[in-house]
């Protein structure tokens, strides 16, 4: 399997996860999507196994994961956190990506902004392989996580301060439980569109 600090070679073909670019953490791990994103991808995995959908098995080892942007952007080192539009947006980066996707035959999913902004420009020159599915979620960090209000339900996902059993359950166990609600929204997403309902 191919890896690189931006780039992870899945051992199926079935589905990409694109994210916007690595940073600190993933220049640590020498992987993409490491800390709380990997986290949170992980658990995202198991809530989408969960589902039960065809014959997919969602874990870091099948799915291929790579980046909108192939350079390492944190603000200590490189005084920004992401590439601009007009970088992601290059000929070069696009044609790049679209080598990295070329095998994938079911679904993309676009974790942020700088993703499905490269993703999109692929799709609208029918650069994709035929067939493929593309889906924008939110990316897996936790700042964008946490913008998710509502469970699968359409019911409020109460924070941790105001949360009605704040005194009787740690912050952790309801910050997590909270998680788990989010990522339940994000995989209801994904599955909608890779059934195509």
């Amino acid at each position: 399997m191919q890896q690189q600090v931006h780039f992870q070679q899945g051992s199926e073909n079935q589905v990409a996860f694109v994210f916007s670019c690595p940073g600190r953490e993933e220049e640590k791990a020498g992987y993409p999507a490491a800390k709380m994103t990997g986290i949170n991808l992980a658990k995202l995995f198991v809530v989408l196994n969960e589902m039960k959908m065809k014959d997919y098995h969602f874990t870091r080892e099948r799915v291929t994961i790579t980046n909108a942007w192939t350079n390492v952007e944190y603000d200590a080192k490189t005084c920004r956190s992401e590439a601009t539009n007009e970088e992601v947006l290059s000929p070069d980066n696009l044609n790049r990506l679209l080598a990295e996707l070329a095998a994938v035959t079911e679904l993309i999913v676009c974790c942020g902004q700088k993703a499905r902004l490269a993703v999109q420009a692929l799709a609208a020159e029918n650069r994709l392989k035929a067939g493929t599915r593309v889906v924008y979620i939110n990316h897996l960090g936790m700042k964008s996580i946490n913008q998710i209000t509502k469970d699968i339900h359409g019911e409020p996902i109460v924070a941790v301060a105001k949360h009605p059993d704040r005194f009787t359950l740690k912050p952790k166990e309801i910050g997590g439980a909270n998680t788990h609600k989010r990522l339940e929204v994000v995989a209801a997403q994904i599955k909608k569109s890779l059934l195509g309902n």
